[in-house]
């Protein structure tokens, strides 16, 4: 995954196997097949959000990823006010007495969700929503998004994801300062 830090002796004795992404069908096929109990509509959107990456699909489903998607966007779409109970109703899921794998799950999705705005912004591509309204929520926050914090935002949320790992960090205070921040992402200033 990171070939400039091996050395050129191993590297002449390696093969590079490049495989390509997974299907949609493909990758929803395999989730409903390893989680039977998994809904149709929870299926495709984990397919989706996974882009192409079984586990990451089978983490989505396991962890009620469309839930956590649903949450994050519907207390996002009220940017740049926050509602600050919401903020820590859902902070108050990744407590430190909350599995540290629904931590890790929200955290993917909130990197992605920025990814895919800065994306969509910069190539003028339309956005591509998970659920029924969604895309009404993103196009108004992509007319209030300033572009450096948001990058700045998706950079902290990869770092702190890796930190409270590593250092066993406060996950709920995180969260809170992601949504902290990002009021100064889409706050009509770009």
């Amino acid at each position: 995954h990171n070939p400039g830090v091996v050395l050129d002796t191993i590297k002449s004795r390696c093969r590079k196997l490049h495989f390509n992404a997974l299907t949609h069908d493909v990758l929803k096929q395999i989730i409903t097949d390893k989680r039977p109990e998994t809904s149709a509509n929870e299926a495709a959107a984990a397919a989706f959000l996974a882009e192409g990456n079984a586990a990451r699909g089978l983490q989505l489903a396991e962890h009620g990823g469309l839930v956590l998607y649903q949450d994050l966007i519907g207390l996002l779409g009220a940017l740049p006010q926050l509602d600050i109970e919401a903020v820590h109703g859902l902070a108050n899921r990744f407590s430190m007495r909350a599995q540290a794998d629904s931590f890790d799950t929200f955290a993917g999705l909130f990197a992605n969700w920025l990814y895919r705005m800065v994306r969509s912004h910069q190539s003028g591509t339309p956005w591509q929503p998970v659920f029924e309204g969604e895309a009404a929520t993103t196009d108004r926050l992509q007319a209030q998004m300033a572009l450096e914090p948001t990058i700045t935002l998706w950079d902290k949320v990869g770092q702190d994801r890796r930190d409270a790992a590593g250092l066993n960090l406060d996950r709920k205070q995180i969260v809170i300062e992601w949504m902290m921040a990002a009021r100064q992402c889409f706050s009509g200033a770009v």
